[in-house]
């Protein structure tokens, strides 16, 4: 009878799920204002990173982050007085914090690239700003960044390098535990990350390709953390 006992209690029993199958790198992307799924600048930089992941070898999956990211246009730029861009901006902080737990979760030894385009790159700014460092974040990088700072040390910047340029919404720095990882992309003449005029066009299109400095310093970044210990064993 004990056979019997162990094959009805088999069968109450859920099933045990299989682990997930853990790529060297997660690629997590975080779209802009208005936009859907990853948007097209975070689209088109995430295609490129994977493309050279797997040109060293390394496997890679890409999430995009769930966020409302509400448009501004659609109010005229009255959501940042309301206080709905804020809300916006501190959901996806909230959505990257959960993504990350549960990618730390299920594959602990997976390296992460954080890609984010406008206000994409600020939840991303404000998510690591009061972080302990995270050795599993191996890059960050920031397009047309809203909050940008030109004179935090550290920060590999692309494109606009004048010293005077900011963020149109205030210049912010990023946090220390990551400061040394992260790549700041900011097209010549984006008005949102340069702070400097109202000729939007640079912001939408001056991240059509990726800057091989961005490359490089993705695979300078990789070298240097060792991708090889995440790697399951």
């Amino acid at each position: 009878m004990l056979w019997i006992a162990s094959l009805v209690l088999a069968l109450l029993l859920p099933a045990a799920q299989p682990a997930p199958e853990c790529a060297d790198v997660a690629v997590l992307g975080l779209r802009g204002s208005g936009q859907t799924g990853l948007g097209d600048q975070v689209t088109g930089y995430t295609d490129t990173i994977q493309t050279y992941l797997a040109s060293r070898g390394l496997t890679y999956e890409r999430r995009a982050v769930d966020y409302p990211a509400i448009s501004l246009a659609d109010s005229f730029g009255f959501a940042l007085f309301t206080g709905e861009y804020g809300r916006s901006v501190d959901a996806g902080v909230d959505a990257l914090e959960a993504e990350l737990e549960e990618l730390a979760a299920e594959c602990p030894r997976t390296g992460v690239v954080v890609v984010g385009y406008s206000q994409g790159a600020q939840v991303i700014k404000q998510t690591f700003e009061d972080r302990p460092p995270i050795d599993r974040v191996v890059g960050v990088v920031l397009l047309a960044d809203p909050i940008r700072s030109v004179t935090q040390p550290g920060v590999i910047r692309v494109g606009s390098l004048d010293m005077e340029d900011q963020g149109a919404l205030g210049p912010t720095l990023i946090g220390e535990s990551v400061r040394v990882r992260s790549i700041d992309v900011c097209a010549f003449g984006d008005a949102v990350c340069t702070g400097v005029g109202l000729d939007f066009e640079p912001h939408l299109n001056g991240y059509q390709e990726v800057d091989p400095a961005v490359l490089a310093r993705l695979g300078a970044l990789i070298d240097d953390t060792s991708l090889a210990y995440f790697r399951p064993r």
